[in-house]
């Protein structure tokens, strides 16, 4: 018996327990530690030097673009170095940039910082993804993904909920408590194989033309634009009740159903493709900005964001497993810079507008303009290639049909 009782999940891995324990750790302690940066972690900073709260809303635009351009300068340095050694260097990075805010705590210095930190994440991006890519055979991918997602969810909102509500912790804990999420990266990569330089280079234009990837990236360019619009309508919907309180829930229902449908969306996308997820991802979201047109209670809203995280955990890592399997051959950095890293970012660029600039939106009509838009989405993913190959779709159900037989022989000769 599996002692982890976990043998529906793996029984076909190829991938080994120690690595895939570490390939979960370097993606959930990698982006805990962007999440607590963006959600937390700036504001504090710079709330404590006691300036003009625009500081804030510069510092977190300096995050975001430096993180899109060194994403896309990272997967161009990896064809050149090693990957693994790579990953230690932006590991370590990340850790000496989040531990000097605690020594250098002047404007100019945190405005230099936020510049760092974004590199410190986003250079090391693509190749981070590319590695769990490589460890992991195609038929197992979407799992590892959906488990690594899972694993992520949980430790952010532990800490996050745990720093924030309950032992409100002060900005010198917070930082060393960032400083640890981000060494503890150093693990995994003392867990995994070593990777080999890759000789062999792709060209941005092949990228651009790939049809797969086109079909794929503009249904998840829309998802994302869709999802930072969401933020402008939250913020108009804060004169109908108290929404601190109310935004504090919704966000941990959100990533709790986030966590959930991303394991659970894994498990699917192994067993019957990638596609149909990201399909069903596309419709609940736009059901949720239906929903979100009548959000004038606390309960409309919640009940918005708890869809909206099912939405999420049903494309996310359904998308970096699409990716994954698209750059078949030659080094995958670039699919993921493009592909992932960049759209990614706009929610939370919308998420810093919505703060810095007021739009009155009828919410009816801005939801409604959504729903279609995201409806609209799914029409490329029909021409879209299903990038799990049907033979592997065939064996496993072949496997778990011989797997029943065998169960049934063996209760009928226990019983004679």
């Amino acid at each position: 018996m599996d002692p982890l009782h976990w043998r529906f999940f793996t029984n076909d891995f190829t991938v080994s327990r120690k690595i895939l324990v570490a390939l979960t750790v370097l993606y959930a302690t990698s982006f805990a530690w962007f999440y607590l940066i963006h959600s937390f972690l700036l504001e504090e900073i710079f709330t404590s030097l006691d300036v003009d709260a625009s500081w804030i809303y510069i510092g977190k635009m300096l995050f975001y673009s430096s993180t899109a351009l060194s994403g896309l300068i990272g997967s161009m340095i990896t064809e050149r170095v090693e990957r693994r050694r790579f990953l230690w260097w932006w590991i370590f990075f990340g850790v000496v940039t989040t531990a000097s805010f605690a020594v250098f705590r002047e404007l100019g210095f945190c405005l230099a910082l936020s510049l760092s930190l974004g590199i410190s994440f986003g250079i090391g991006f693509p190749s981070c993804m590319a590695f769990i890519v490589e460890c992991t055979a195609i038929e197992e991918r979407a799992r590892v993904f959906g488990m690594s997602m899972l694993l992520m969810f949980i430790v952010f909102i532990l800490i996050y909920y745990t720093t924030y509500m309950v032992l409100h912790l002060g900005l010198m804990e917070l930082i060393f408590l960032c400083v640890a999420l981000r060494a503890i990266s150093f693990i995994s990569l003392r867990l995994s194989p070593t990777t080999e330089i890759q000789e062999k280079k792709v060209s941005w234009l092949s990228v651009f033309t790939s049809r797969g990837f086109i079909l794929y990236f503009f249904p998840w360019l829309m998802f994302n634009l869709a999802s930072g619009v969401q933020h402008f309508l939250e913020s108009w919907l804060r004169q109908f009740y108290i929404f601190q309180e109310v935004a504090l829930i919704g966000l941990l229902l959100q990533y709790l159903s986030m966590c959930i449908f991303a394991f659970t969306s894994g498990f699917i996308g192994d067993r019957s493709g990638r596609k149909n997820n990201f399909i069903f991802g596309l419709i609940i979201l736009g059901v949720s900005y239906q929903v979100l047109s009548l959000a004038t209670s606390p309960t409309s809203y919640l009940l918005t964001k708890i869809i909206s995280g099912i939405a999420w955990g049903f494309i996310a890592p359904n998308l970096l497993t699409v990716l994954g399997d698209l750059a078949a051959t030659g080094p995958k950095e670039k699919f993921f810079a493009v592909g992932g890293l960049v759209p990614l970012l706009v929610p939370f660029i919308f998420q810093w507008l919505s703060k810095v600039i007021f739009i009155s939106i009828n919410s009816s009509l801005m939801s409604s303009i959504l729903g279609v838009t995201l409806f609209l989405s799914v029409f490329p993913l029909l021409y879209a290639p299903e990038t799990l190959p049907e033979d592997k779709v065939r064996a496993r159900r072949f496997s778990e049909y011989l797997k029943k037989v065998r169960t049934l022989i063996q209760r009928e000769e226990s019983e004679v």
